[in-house]
């Protein structure tokens, strides 16, 4: 038995781990697409985010923002994802239903500030 993988086929009895799925995508161009536009996304949010604690430390003399992490969901990960929560294996439905494939955390040394930077 086999099943698609967004767009490749897979035996479905085998479970594959970060490294084997980043092999299988690595040559299907929509899934690199897919995720440029989620890591150009994550840059301008980046980006966005500097300027303001940048701002916010000129006008206050002090950052809000103590640390900037940001991520990128693995591919198996997502795959997992999909298959416990029963959905096929496409990019559309991705896209509509994994709300998390990327992300970016941000710590501030007070709430205060937290509250008053991002007004």
């Amino acid at each position: 038995m086999s099943e698609n993988l967004f767009g490749l086929t897979v035996a479905a009895d085998k479970g594959l781990d970060d490294l084997q799925c980043q092999r299988l995508l690595s040559e299907n161009r929509r899934y690199q697409e897919v995720m440029l536009q989620y890591r150009c996304a994550l840059k301008a949010l980046e980006s966005r985010l500097e300027i303001l604690n940048e701002e916010f430390s000129l006008q206050h003399d002090r950052n809000p923002i103590e640390s900037m992490k940001s991520r990128l969901k693995s591919p198996s990960s997502i795959m997992n994802k999909m298959q416990k929560r029963g959905l096929p294996l496409d990019f559309p439905t991705m896209q509509a239903n994994i709300m998390d494939v990327a992300g970016v955390r941000v710590i501030c040394s007070f709430e205060e500030e937290r509250n008053m930077a991002f007004r």
